[in-house]
């Protein structure tokens, strides 16, 4: 499903520019805990990144602290489009809002069958999903109209046990080789490259940056994740408690 890993290797001069507003992100790895422990308290991270053409000024994203109530205004007018995701899922962050008209469930009190999942969504892998007791799943995007050809994927994912959420977790990060596993921020959250993981309880997040555009480079992929998909995993680990 990633399109991210087909983009094009950024110039010089744009990975010294990435390489320093990654170092500016210092790092936060944290020893990997069960899914229902907490996670540390607010953070804000405020990352510049580099624009995709010369001519275009540097993309600035600010991430709140993940507690913060009010929503941004571009994302006041977006719904979830489920009941039950609505209380898991944030309307959106630095721009990018959640589009109702993206949102499918499938399962229990969903608008799909279960077995539709494997048909339209899973693309072959819903058998790794059933294996570990999966009850319900809501797939959901964020989009930007300033940036169209990004957009954030969301699969929410709710399983019989919590034993279920925390093998499909396990099974995702040893996906990775091991100088390209998620970091952990605290005992529930992961952040790749282009990936993003939230596991409590029941529940597994899974987020996946995807762009178009192949001049928005490596660096500038890692950057934009670790704002945007840092604030959306915080948020919804925090619905999740």
């Amino acid at each position: 499903m990633a399109r991210s890993e087909r983009l094009k290797s950024p110039s010089r001069d744009r990975v010294g520019r990435g390489a320093r507003v990654l170092a500016a992100l210092g790092m936060l790895v944290v020893s990997l805990g069960a899914c229902e422990k907490s996670i540390p308290g607010d953070r804000a991270v405020v990352v510049a990144v580099a624009s995709p053409t010369d001519a275009a000024p540097p993309l600035v994203v600010s991430s709140p602290a993940p507690s913060a109530a009010p929503v941004a205004a571009e994302c006041a007018h977006a719904e979830v489009g489920d009941a039950i995701a609505s209380r898991l899922l944030p309307l959106g962050t630095a721009g990018y809002c959640i589009d109702r008209a993206l949102t499918k469930t499938y399962g229990v009190d969903a608008t799909y069958r279960m077995d539709m999942v494997c048909t339209t969504l899973l693309d072959g892998e819903c058998e790794v999903y059933f294996r570990h007791g999966l009850q319900r799943l809501v797939a959901a995007s964020y989009v930007s109209t300033a940036h169209p050809a990004i957009t954030f994927r969301v699969l929410l994912s709710r399983f019989k046990e919590a034993r279920g959420a925390q093998a499909l977790l396990a099974a995702r990060l040893d996906g990775f080789p091991d100088d390209k596993k998620p970091k952990a921020i605290g005992a529930s959250i992961f952040i790749g490259t282009d990936t993003a993981y939230v596991c409590r309880g029941q529940h597994v997040a899974e987020l996946r940056l995807e762009s178009d555009d192949a001049r928005f480079g490596p660096i500038d992929v890692a950057a934009l994740n670790e704002a945007v998909s840092g604030v959306l995993t915080a948020r919804i680990d925090e619905r999740l408690k």
